[in-house]
């Protein structure tokens, strides 16, 4: 930054104006032109708007080149053209400003990327948030828009919008604390509470660098709560979909490195947290780390080329898994989300020497009761026994109203053939026949693999059944006949 500087690169032009804020008030905005205008002559005679003597050579390399050469941090929108300009320009003080105010977000930012390109790169390129870092943050505010309001603005908008998304994270609503409380509170005073998407309208309208901060000072909030939690200073965990908010909002701003950082740093203290929650004998016993894990296997899984490329965070990822899913390695059943994470860490393991020559000794055991537990390989099964209509028809229909142990209604399922033919046909009639609620067949989804999970022998059953719907017509020995009866296969397939 202070580099720009000195060449003079950031030098903003007298008739130019300053980058505009997302929030500004566009009537705000064009009072400000007009008094920049009416004080021109002032700051010329005072000497204020001299140029620097300074050597340009450095940077009329790039003069010859197209504004499109440099569309690295344009928006995803339409800016109008300036080749053809209108020939009658109208007058500012004829236009209403209720006119002015009605203008959009992307209206405002699109007169930011008419400013030259190191205004552009000084405005958006993500600075480091480290106390190493201040200086070169607070030179590019003075920068872009002075020691006036204008700072103050900006700083508030972000200020604003951080607080608001650290007001959902801070709320008591896990159930560590009592879910209900938070839902109370948000009956009582929804307007204190804004939604994720009013948070993330107007997060998408901020700069890069801006949108680094806020997400740089939430992702340390969470840290926080889970270390405090940790140490037996709290009895508050952020809830799950919050942490996968802040992933989005990370992977939205493109702070990818950010992203597996944070991930990094929450798998280090899960196994911890796991610990403090048995000593508390909390309900969150085995569910809420096992879920957050299956959050951070995803994007972790989603970036592996980029996490690949540094072996310590690989050592550090596969040390984490360990300590999450270490009670199950020998099982053979389990989970969805920890079969999930068992898979991540075969993948891992199978393809990385280095994991292989530092773990060797730890897991090489446990690769192979994987292979055989996951990836071994599954026959479809051509069933066809007594069909229950009812069979855990209530369950299928609302899976998220009831309450039940999937490892006692999984062992009842491995038991019981009929009982799985008929649990198969039940949750796929529903689907194919029923409601088709997003949010149900979601819910459904979930109840089938939890089930699988602890019942290996449904793997069968489903590509069977997948079986029977796809080829039915070709070979009539599929089994399902059942379904094959109710469900037009090839209506749905």
């Amino acid at each position: 930054m202070c580099t720009l500087i000195s060449r003079g690169d950031l030098a903003m032009d007298s008739h130019g104006p300053r980058p505009p804020s997302p929030f500004d008030d566009p009537a705000e905005e064009h009072d400000r032109k007009e008094a920049e205008g009416n004080s021109g002559i002032k700051l010329e005679d005072t000497g204020l708007s001299e140029p620097m003597d300074i050597d340009h050579n450095s940077s009329t390399i790039f003069d010859d080149m197209e504004k499109t050469d440099f569309s690295m941090f344009s928006p995803p929108m339409h800016c109008e053209s300036k080749a053809s300009p209108s020939p009658e320009k109208p007058d500012p003080e004829k236009e209403a400003k209720p006119l002015l105010k009605d203008k959009s977000a992307e209206g405002m930012l699109a007169s930011l990327y008419d400013q030259p390109r190191h205004i552009q790169y000084a405005t958006h390129f993500p600075i480091p948030q480290e106390e190493s870092c201040s200086h070169e943050c607070n030179q590019r505010l003075v920068v872009l828009f002075g020691v006036g309001k204008q700072r103050d603005d900006a700083r508030h908008t972000i200020k604003k919008i951080t607080k608001d998304i650290l007001k959902v994270l801070n709320r008591k609503s896990t159930a560590e604390t009592g879910g209900e409380e938070g839902q109370k509170r948000k009956k009582s005073k929804p307007e204190a509470f804004p939604t994720a998407e009013d948070i993330f309208a107007k997060f998408q309208h901020l700069s890069h660098f801006d949108q680094h901060q806020v997400t740089s000072q939430v992702s340390r909030n969470v840290l926080e709560q889970i270390t405090s939690f940790a140490l037996g200073m709290s009895y508050h965990l952020p809830l799950v979909q919050h942490v996968q908010f802040i992933f989005d909002l990370m992977e939205y701003s493109l702070n990818i490195s950010g992203l597996i950082d944070f991930a990094i740093q929450l798998l280090n203290e899960l196994s911890v947290v796991e610990a403090e929650l048995l000593l508390k004998s909390s309900d969150l016993v085995g569910s809420y780390t096992t879920s957050l894990c299956l959050c951070i296997v995803a994007v972790l899984r989603h970036y592996h080329s980029c996490l690949i490329l540094n072996q310590d965070q690989m050592a550090q990822v596969f040390e984490g898994l360990c300590g999450v899913v270490k009670h199950g390695m020998n099982r053979s059943d389990g989970s969805s989300a920890e079969r999930c994470i068992l898979a991540y860490l075969y993948d891992l393991y199978t393809s990385c020497s280095h994991l292989k020559s530092k773990f060797g000794e730890l897991f090489s055991d446990f690769c192979s009761k994987v292979k055989n537990t996951i990836y071994c390989n599954v026959e479809p099964s051509d069933s066809n026994m007594l069909w229950e209509p009812e069979f855990m028809i209530d369950t299928i229909e609302n899976p998220s109203a009831h309450n039940f142990t999937y490892t006692n209604l999984g062992k009842s399922l491995n038991e019981n053939p009929a009982n799985r033919y008929s649990f198969v046909c039940n949750a796929l009639m529903h689907v194919c026949v029923g409601h088709h609620d997003p949010d149900r067949v979601n819910d459904i989804a979930i109840l089938c693999a939890e089930l699988t999970g602890y019942c290996k022998s449904l793997s069968a059953e489903w590509l069977g059944v997948l079986k029977a719907l796809c080829c039915s017509s070709n070979n009539g020995t599929c089994g399902f006949n059942d379904l094959l009866c109710n469900v037009d296969a090839s209506a749905n397939i």
